[in-house]
């Protein structure tokens, strides 16, 4: 794939990875939202006085909240760190929901 060398082009560019034979992540920034899929918003933040870290995530279908979850991280964690954690906790709880089959957005 060529990247264009204009970087305000970069948010529109849809990108495909395939995990396994039965897994595909597509980002796409210009797809809707489905209310009869299953919508995932995850955050991680870190606070600079008092140093604290921490990551969350809520998962709904149809404008209903099916589970969420925050945690706390302590006081080393990278705002990095914070974010990818509550990608992985999210998408070890959707595993566990029974989620085949289902179109996913994560946010």
């Amino acid at each position: 794939m060529k990247i264009p060398h204009n970087t305000s082009h970069f948010d529109r560019i849809p990108t495909t990875y395939v995990q396994k034979p039965n897994f595909v992540v597509t980002m796409d920034p210009t797809t809707n939202i489905n209310s009869n899929d299953l919508t995932v918003f995850t955050d991680g933040s870190v606070l600079k006085n008092p140093k604290l870290a921490g990551a969350g995530y809520t998962i709904s279908s149809n404008g209903k909240t099916l589970t969420e979850h925050s945690l706390s991280l302590g006081k080393w964690a990278t705002i990095n760190q914070c974010e990818m954690i509550a990608i992985k906790d999210a998408a070890e709880t959707l595993s566990s929901l029974g989620t085949k089959n289902k179109s996913i957005s994560i946010y």
